[in-house]
């Protein structure tokens, strides 16, 4: 199957998922909340949504049995991938965009609207981030505890007791320009050890 019919059929899979509806109807209704509570500092919550997402994205043909059938209508695995990771952030992003611009809104904030760029970027990275984590695991359950562990409390955890290593970690707040390079490198790096993983290894 060529790239482009690839791509078409990811995403019109990615969009008959049922949960990946109710998870972007849940971002949406409480993006507004949680901005007028806690404003760009509710990206963190926000960022949990995406991660589940990009899982979502991925798990969903393990869980239901359907990887095998599209290995086999898609017998070239890596174009494969790259067609599920565009059709992935062809979704997400939009979708950050929404959610961050209706939490900066709620937020009442004016000067928050400098960090909206960082923010969409934070959270499409998280879900792609996610579908990368869950190509490797192949469980959902699994591996939305593991994310949601780590950046809930593993992360933040260490960004306080060890100073230093808060320049090298993921994390879902990207407020400013600084942290978006490494969540970028993090999840460039995720998607590449997926890949290869994915590739070399029985459905």
């Amino acid at each position: 199957m060529r790239l482009p019919l690839a791509y078409r059929a990811e995403l019109s899979k990615l969009l008959s998922l049922p949960a990946v509806w109710i998870t972007l109807a849940v971002l949406f209704a409480l993006s507004p909340a949680l901005g007028a509570v806690a404003g760009p500092r509710s990206a963190p919550y926000t960022g949990i949504g995406f991660l589940v997402l990009g899982v979502l994205a991925v798990t969903s043909e393990h869980d239901g049995g359907q990887a095998r059938t599209t290995a086999m209508a898609t017998p070239r695995r890596l174009p494969h991938r790259i067609a599920s990771t565009a059709a992935l952030l062809t979704l997400a992003f939009p979708a950050a965009a929404g959610c961050a611009s209706a939490t900066h809104l709620a937020s009442g904030h004016p000067t928050a609207a400098t960090t909206l760029p960082a923010l969409t970027g934070g959270l499409t990275l998280a879900a792609l981030l996610a579908s990368a984590a869950g190509l490797l695991l192949r469980h959902a359950h699994g591996t939305v505890a593991l994310l949601v562990g780590y950046f809930t409390f593993v992360g933040p955890v260490l960004r306080a007791r060890f100073t230093g290593v808060a320049d090298v970690l993921p994390d879902l707040a990207p407020v400013s320009a600084r942290p978006l390079p490494v969540m970028l490198a993090w999840t460039l790096a995720a998607l590449a050890a997926a890949f290869v993983t994915y590739r070399h290894r029985d459905i």
